[in-house]
């Protein structure tokens, strides 16, 4: 009997899979590599994706991008089986005996993560279940991230409402994270798809530019790609140099930050120069700044201060003879490598003899290790909900500078950190006792923006006590979370929660004896809304006299931002749409009544 469309489409994908695999691994694990794809095919059979294929082309989709991340054959099996146990007829005792404790459960990892659901506790909670898993075996989450770009794939056959969501959950917890494990590949994919789908006139916009302006950019790259041989074939290197593409989503970033200025379009060229030493890269480095001119304060050196994803690489911005911007990338073939594929690209080059036996990757980075620490002391309630996942998205799964304490060690702090975000970080203490900072030598504001490569120095004083205007200085949730403690500790006040007409005031617990005070919070007005109740924002905790705005939550009704606010600045086109007008309002003060 002929074969179908379909199926000859399937045995077409399983093959592309197949020349993927056998490029590293033996043939005994190949072997079992089938065994489970023909498991999973008679598991998944008659199910259907929603886009009308055959649902066993999805395991397979997720097993070519686990294997272009050369994982090992018992990851590859567990990116085949991972939706048997949650979809189909199949128990944990059946993959047990068919392929081993190992495989097993990497896919119970995977089921036990669930669907997460964006802005709910129950987000938060799911979150913290994939943390644990990854700091545990990261293989999980690269299921699970292959898992996500498949899905990101096929989302236009999702309804409307399922794809925002999902895209957002991608935008701001999995290319992120991605990004923190070094996966470049999917990072930039992840990153492309979401956007594609929250904001498609903008994405079709550029992509439309970026075709108009093809022509052009390639005869400019191929220009300076030839003045830069010229200068380096005499030098007897061995090295290759490619034009380094540029994703939508980083142009879109770019675009948004020179005011959209689509003229400037050209500012996103890129080079790539690839070599087989490290001396080799500095040597190449200083023919590039003789050759281009460089800018001032845009070269970083991530190859004697490598990011703690493992991240290696020189980069430099150089003008060239026409005055155009270009950005060039100089690294080795291993740092290539992890540059696209992370932490699996360096425990295959570990093993590079034996493959198939990469040992299970342990909680070995300090991103890692801080998920562990804060995962093992937090657990998520109603509470720390909103808490918790503003620090999983301020300070964890954002980008970091690298900055180094007196006796050189290397400390890695989100951007826009303080001098008061790196005193916590080494220690409470410190953070508590802190009376001024020095950054390369020079006394500074605590509200100095760190930058890679700074040397910081706290000063402290044993008698000193944290500042309540702290709260609004410092950028890591960690912080923050220190500073409250100690004022609930030393310092316990009254919650108070407000809307627009009447202040309302959390009723005291019965005290033996009671003193009034008074308080002078000024009431909030919000254009064209009543009644509605809202709470500070704990991310940017806004003062009297601040510009502010509301931002409606779905756990926590309206929550009240500074207009400057990190989160707010993230916020999606469609979510800026919601925000509200806000302001101030002077009041005769209010009196409270304080707990004994």
């Amino acid at each position: 009997m002929p074969q179908s469309t379909s199926e000859l489409e399937l045995q077409h994908l399983w093959e592309q899979c197949l020349n993927r695999i056998r490029g590293y691994l033996d043939a005994a694990a190949i072997e079992t590599i089938n065994r489970a794809y023909a498991f999973a095919t008679h598991a998944h059979a008659g199910q259907m994706r929603k886009s009308g294929r055959p649902y066993i082309v999805h395991p397979v989709h997720v097993t070519i991008t686990l294997a272009e991340l050369r994982q090992d054959y018992q990851t590859l099996c567990a990116g085949l089986l991972h939706d048997t146990l949650e979809d189909c007829a199949v128990t944990q005792a059946d993959l047990r005996q068919q392929f081993g404790d190992e495989v097993t459960v990497l896919v119970e990892g995977v089921t036990n993560l669930g669907r997460m659901y964006f802005g709910t506790r129950a987000q938060a909670e799911n979150l913290r279940k994939l943390f644990l898993a990854m700091a545990k075996d990261s293989r999980v989450v690269f299921i699970k991230l292959a898992d996500r770009l498949h899905n990101m794939q096929t989302v236009q056959f999702l309804s409307e409402s399922a794809q925002k969501r999902m895209a957002l959950e991608t935008q701001d917890i999995f290319a992120p994270l991605a990004h923190r494990l070094g996966l470049w590949s999917i990072k930039w994919q992840l990153h492309d798809l979401a956007f594609a789908t929250l904001e498609p006139a903008m994405f079709n916009q550029i992509q439309r530019l970026v075709v108009d302006t093809r022509d052009s950019r390639e005869a400019h790259i191929k220009l300076l790609i030839d003045k830069i041989k010229q200068r380096l074939e005499p030098l007897g290197v061995s090295y290759r140099i490619t034009g380094r593409p540029k994703h939508m989503y980083s142009i879109y970033q770019k675009l948004k930050r020179r005011d959209m200025d689509y003229t400037r379009l050209h500012d996103v060229l890129g080079l790539r120069i690839i070599v087989n030493t490290i001396p080799e890269c500095y040597t190449i480095l200083g023919h590039a700044h003789e050759l281009f001119k460089p800018i001032p304060g845009r070269f970083k050196d991530y190859i004697a201060v490598p990011k703690p994803n493992l991240y290696q690489s020189l980069h430099t911005s150089v003008v060239d003879h026409r005055g155009v911007p270009i950005e060039i990338q100089i690294r080795t073939e291993r740092m290539h490598q992890i540059a696209e594929y992370g932490l699996a690209a360096h425990w295959h080059y570990k093993l590079k003899d034996s493959p198939e036996k990469i040992p299970q990757p342990q909680a070995s980075t300090p991103f890692l290790q801080e998920l562990v620490d804060y995962n093992e002391h937090t657990p998520v309630n109603q509470d720390n909900a909103d808490q918790f996942l503003d620090h999983i998205k301020l300070d964890l799964l954002v980008d970091e500078v690298m900055v180094f304490t007196p006796t050189g060690d290397v400390i890695a702090l989100p951007q826009q950190s303080t001098p008061l975000d790196f005193a916590y970080k080494i220690h409470t203490d410190v953070g508590h006792t802190c009376i001024g900072a020095k950054v390369n030598d020079c006394i500074v504001p605590l509200r100095y923006e760190l930058q890679h490569g700074d040397r910081v120095e706290i000063m402290t004083q044993s008698n000193s006590k944290p500042k309540k205007d702290w709260l609004s200085i410092v950028q890591t949730e960690q912080a923050r979370y220190r500073i409250r403690q100690w004022f609930r500790r030393h310092e316990p006040e009254p919650t108070v929660v407000a809307d627009d007409t009447e202040p309302v005031v959390a009723k005291p617990r019965e005290p033996h004896t009671s003193e009034r005070s008074v308080s002078e919070t000024p009431r909030i007005l919000l254009s064209g809304h009543r009644s509605i109740e809202f709470r500070l924002a704990q991310c940017c905790v806004p003062k009297p006299g601040d510009p502010i705005v509301g931002y409606p939550t779905i756990a926590h009704g309206l929550a009240i931002h500074r207009r400057n606010c990190r989160m707010i600045q993230q916020l999606s086109e469609d979510q800026h749409a919601r925000l509200l007008s806000a302001k101030w309002e002077s009041d005769q003060p209010w009196i409270y009544l304080n707990n004994p």
